[in-house]
Formats: C-alpha cells, structure tokens, sequence
C-alpha cells in the first residue's frame, strides 16, 4: 500500500522532483525510513544553492537543492578512482546543477561502458560520476561541496566490496551489492 510503513515512497513517488531516471534514488529511499528521509529532503525553507570547487578552484559548480541522496560507496571502482576506503556521493538532478561562471571544464575518463568520472587534471580531484545507468543524474562527491547542505548521509552502499581494513563506525543502514536499488550497477563492470 502507497505510503504505509512496509513501502514507505508506495510505487516510486517522487518527493525529492528528481524527474526521469532516479531510479536509483527512490530505490535507495525506500530502503529508509520515510519521516527522516523526509525531514533530510525538506532543506528547511533554503532556496539558494550549494557551491562546491576542485581542490585548487578551477572548477567551480552550484547544485539546486533538493539533493537526490547522500551515501558512502564501498564499491571498487569508486575507491580505486578516490584512492580511498569509500567515497561520499550526493546525488543531483542534471537540471540541478551547473558550473559556475569562470569555471574550468572537467576531463572525463570513460570508467566502463555506461559510465563516467568527471575529473580536474590540474590538481587531480575527482570530482563527478554520470552514467547511462542513471540517466538524469549527476553524482558529486561530498568533500567538493563547501560548508552544509540539505541533507546528512543516509547510508553505506556496496558493503560487502569494502576495503579489508576498515569497517563503518556509525549507525547508518548498509546495503550489499545483491540489494534491489543497487543490481543495476552490476552492469558498470562490462
């Protein structure tokens, strides 16, 4: 039943206004609680954009809340591409974001067949993740967007690739890769 507290988002409602091709997005919310992530996607009564920028400034961008999610992904891909144990994604709506007036284009590496990281060669940050697999988004990672934003993380996602030698500290729900909302990414890999 729509709206009950076995399927929170019912058949796919759209609170976030994420538009076509978030179905990663509604899978990922409806794995979690419906009022606090309906308190996250409210950004109390803010209408002004987050900015973010590459370690050196070159690329300077905006997003337009809502954001679509906020997550930390074990995969292997995304600690290869960071260098890191994870990487914190905040998912937008291309129609969402933008890059800033006097800003630098990224380069873009071609990661696997479906998919893309937008990066600045300059200074190396990487900084994007666009994919055919979720048409309509753009993925930023979170340390490139200066100061607070509309919402906190809301989970760890491909758990079961995480790096040996750390484990999550916090109380955040963690999904495997087998999840329904996370299969799709197995395509990433051809």
């Amino acid at each position: 039943m729509p709206g009950d507290a076995r399927e929170p988002f019912g058949s796919g409602e759209n609170i976030v206004e994420a538009g076509q091709g978030a179905g990663f997005v509604f899978r990922i919310h409806r794995m979690l609680c419906y009022a606090a992530c309906k308190a996250h996607c409210v950004w109390r009564g803010r209408t002004s954009e987050f900015e973010g920028h590459c370690l050196r400034g070159a690329v300077k961008f905006a997003v337009a809340p809502p954001t679509l999610f906020f997550a930390h992904c074990h995969c292997h891909y995304c600690r290869d591409a960071h260098g890191a144990a994870f990487v914190s994604w905040v998912g937008a709506a291309e129609a969402r974001f933008r890059y800033l007036p006097g800003s630098t284009e990224p380069q873009w590496y071609q990661s696997s067949q479906q998919s893309r990281r937008g990066f600045r060669s300059n200074c190396g940050t990487t900084l994007f993740f666009a994919s055919s697999i979720c048409r309509g988004e753009i993925h930023i990672a979170r340390p490139a967007i200066q100061g607070p934003m509309d919402r906190e993380p809301q989970c760890h996602v491909f758990c079961d690739q995480h790096a040996d030698w750390i484990e999550a500290g916090d109380r955040l729900p963690q999904y495997t890769s087998e999840q329904p909302g996370l299969a799709k990414y197995e395509a990433v890999r051809s």
